[in-house]
């Protein structure tokens, strides 16, 4: 919505509560607090605060405890923060979760409903204990009776911002509790409607007399707030979790069988390229080490004395009638070194070309099913983004280090067995 030709002085002593008409949203509010830009004219915020809070619509919540996201930043003073839990109606919440104070919200608050992130977030604002408050729309999602409950708490004649004596600027468009502002300003289609105490506005032939003609003391809640209802139902009819979750902490045992004990793994990675591909690699491999080590292990079964191939060849054109010529023996020395090369070929052609095509997406729709399927206890427990980060290693990894390690373990494996050979024969 474009705001036209506002131009508002607000008494410092008083709360001021600015009222959308169209139930819309504010969003100048925003660039007051933030200092965003226009594209004509100026906003001068004279309020004499060293500090200002901003709580809005859309609750800002990090993945840790409701203890971490309600102090934030903050050094902790036990004082304050109990005087924010019990502004927002927390407690009762705290009481019936897993881990109370303790419990971790998960990525963007997973766990939580719309209406505890929402005086998760208020919470916050009020911790800091600013001199001047700005709050969008901050009843969204919660229910007729805890919205009641925090805005006695809250903004009542004996709530926290009064008793601070606290400059808030409270936006919204749930006319419930406006003889309750100081002040207000009312906007009908991005122009100021009028402004006023309560009883001036009542006093008038306006939006504010107009409201108490139809009742708005007893009405029927507004469409937003049927809907904020609606939203916040699963936070009033779902009983509280008692059962408390099994943290995702990995021990030193599982960490362990993920480094080397896990057969599966083997197993998943072996039927991700397939198991004749599988075959063929461990084959070419070991047709390499054959060949490669041939001198040191063939001819052994003559009857002589000789404890290589090449010492053969060494012992035989020193005969005065040699067997075979020194071309004869170069010639199959260098035909079982050319086999090597091309085992090598077919190894590295194996694992670096054909395997990487049917493996890849195997591994990577495999990774990406399972992290689909994982319980919401996972994503409670785990950062979004330490989980993207490690998703994406993952597509590396399995891409460029997995064919080396692949090929580096059976060159090690079929050396091991030539070298075993060896000491057998």
């Amino acid at each position: 919505m474009v705001l036209h030709n506002i131009h508002a002085k607000i008494p410092i002593r008083h709360l001021p509560w600015w009222l959308d008409r169209w139930l819309r949203q504010i969003f100048v509010l925003q660039n007051t607090a933030w200092r965003g830009s226009f594209h004509q004219g100026q906003v001068t915020l004279r309020t004499g605060a060293s500090r200002i809070g901003f709580c809005g619509q859309t609750a800002f919540v990090l993945n840790g405890t409701i203890k971490e996201n309600i102090i934030g930043f903050s050094p902790l003073h036990q004082d304050k923060y109990a005087e924010a839990v019990d502004a927002t109606a927390f407690s009762f919440d705290l009481d019936n979760l897993p881990e109370s104070h303790e419990t971790n919200v998960g990525s963007d608050g997973i766990s939580l409903s719309g209406g505890r992130k929402q005086r998760i977030a208020l919470a916050r604002a009020l911790y800091l204990q600013t001199h001047f408050l700005i709050l969008d729309h901050v009843f969204s999602g919660l229910d007729a009776g805890t919205e009641e409950q925090v805005f006695h708490n809250v903004f009542g004649p004996a709530g926290l911002l009064k008793r601070r004596q606290t400059i808030v600027l409270l936006c919204t468009h749930n006319v419930r509790h406006l003889q309750a502002a100081d002040y207000i300003i009312a906007l009908e289609n991005g122009h100021l409607s009028e402004q006023g105490t309560f009883d001036q506005l009542l006093a008038g032939e306006g939006y504010v007399r107009r409201l108490e003609l139809k009742g708005s003391g007893s009405s029927s809640p507004t469409d937003s707030e049927k809907s904020g209802n609606e939203r916040s139902g699963q936070e009033v009819l779902t009983p509280a979790k008692r059962i408390k979750a099994t943290k995702l902490a990995i021990d030193s045992n599982n960490g362990a069988s993920r480094q080397v004990g896990d057969s599966t793994v083997y197993k998943e990675y072996v039927k991700s390229m397939g198991w004749a591909l599988a075959a063929s690699a461990i084959f070419s491999s070991l047709l390499w080490g054959f060949f490669l080590n041939f001198s040191s292990i063939s001819l052994r079964f003559d009857g002589t004395n000789s404890t290589t191939g090449l010492t053969y060849w060494v012992n035989d054109i020193q005969l005065r009638n040699p067997t075979h010529s020194s071309v004869y023996w170069a010639g199959i020395y260098g035909l079982f070194q050319v086999c090597a090369l091309i085992a090598l070929f077919l190894l590295g052609a194996s694992i670096w070309v054909i395997s990487i095509k049917p493996s890849g997406p195997n591994l990577h729709e495999g990774i990406l099913k399972t992290l689909f399927q994982a319980p919401l206890r996972f994503f409670t427990e785990i950062d979004t983004g330490v989980t993207t980060n490690l998703f994406s290693q993952d597509l590396n990894l399995i891409d460029t280090a997995l064919p080396d390690s692949n090929v580096s373990t059976l060159f090690s494996i079929s050396q091991c067995l030539e070298a075993t050979i060896q000491v057998k024969t």
